[in-house]
């Protein structure tokens, strides 16, 4: 498990520093023991929130590893006990985007990305690219490898194009569609000539 050093000026992004589980366990019993001993902590209403918190989840922040047979031999897997990766992986997407655009809300565009967009972060690691790569110089190779992608029957591709798209259904049932189109079109021509 890795802390934050204390003059770190790196916040929540800091890498920490290594550290065995029995000596941070030691170090968070000691502040949960300060926590209801030190009279303003205790009548802190934050601390005692914090104190509840570390009552409620401190078994499963000092869990034992996981020991799995891999083909390799036995790996050793050490859970995350909190979500600080994936808060800093979208804390440098935020950041990114904020110096791209200049907007500071990432809203709409974390609706419009596709669900796996993440993951092309993967290939700034340089364990995963030798596996993806499996020997080959780079990813314009392995695609040339690869060769062109073809479907069974040629339909495929396009079985969703004539899905109808939610809400469009209510409109087509409309009795008046057409006229409701040609007025608003007219509306929207009349008020473009008086600008």
């Amino acid at each position: 498990m890795r802390i934050a050093p204390e003059g770190g000026g790196n916040g929540l992004n800091d890498e920490g520093k290594s550290g065995t589980m029995s000596t941070i366990r030691q170090g968070v019993k000691k502040f949960r023991r300060e926590l209801k001993e030190d009279s303003e902590l205790a009548a802190d209403h934050l601390s005692n929130k914090m104190g509840e918190q570390i009552d409620k989840y401190g078994d499963k922040l000092f869990a034992d590893p996981i020991t799995i047979d891999a083909p390799t031999g036995p790996v050793t897997i050490y859970p995350q006990r909190t979500n600080n990766i994936l808060e800093q992986f979208f804390r440098g997407v935020r950041r990114g985007y904020r110096r791209k655009t200049g907007n500071n809300s990432m809203h709409s565009a974390l609706q419009a990305m596709l669900a796996d967009t993440p993951l092309v972060k993967n290939l700034d690691n340089p364990s995963y690219m030798k596996t993806l790569l499996d020997g080959k110089a780079n990813l314009e190779e392995l695609f040339a490898e690869l060769g062109a992608t073809q479907f069974d029957k040629p339909d495929e591709f396009y079985s969703d194009a004539d899905r109808i798209l939610p809400g469009f259904r209510a409109l087509i049932n409309l009795p008046d569609l057409p006229g409701q189109v040609i007025r608003s079109l007219t509306k929207s021509e009349g008020m473009i000539k008086s600008n």
